[in-house]
């Protein structure tokens, strides 16, 4: 049995299929499609979803590799370098704070993507 979901749109005139990690197994219908028509869609298309499910969680492993937040930002057009020093805690908010060329991220814990995000922004 394979999870799916459901998307319906306006434009597409045809059934797609498509996998990916963060969305899985989607499948994308016309509106006013009979949706009772999926389940054979899905036997039909069983072995190229199963590939296509063993092809995206192999890609999954290779670039499952941490991201690391950089030591140092250097701005060549405006000849400026910043270090980065991190600080985690358990508190629920993230803060990015510029001191001179020293850049602070305090981070929660639970969180690995919110440097990244607050690094964006402030460089944005």
């Amino acid at each position: 049995m394979i999870d799916y979901s459901i998307r319906t749109s306006s434009r597409t005139r045809r059934v797609r299929l498509s996998v990916s990690v963060r969305n899985g197994v989607v499948i994308v219908v016309p509106r006013y499609f009979d949706l009772s028509k999926i389940p054979q869609i899905i036997k039909e298309r069983e072995q190229w979803l199963q590939r296509a499910i063993a092809k995206v969680q192999q890609r999954n492993i290779h670039s499952a590799s941490p991201l690391v937040l950089p030591e140092k930002i250097h701005l060549r057009s405006i000849n400026l370098e910043y270090s980065v020093i991190v600080h985690y805690h358990t508190k629920r908010k993230n803060i990015l704070s510029v001191d001179r060329n020293v850049i602070t991220l305090l981070l929660n814990t639970k969180n690995t993507n919110a440097g990244f995000v607050l690094l964006k922004r402030w460089l944005q």
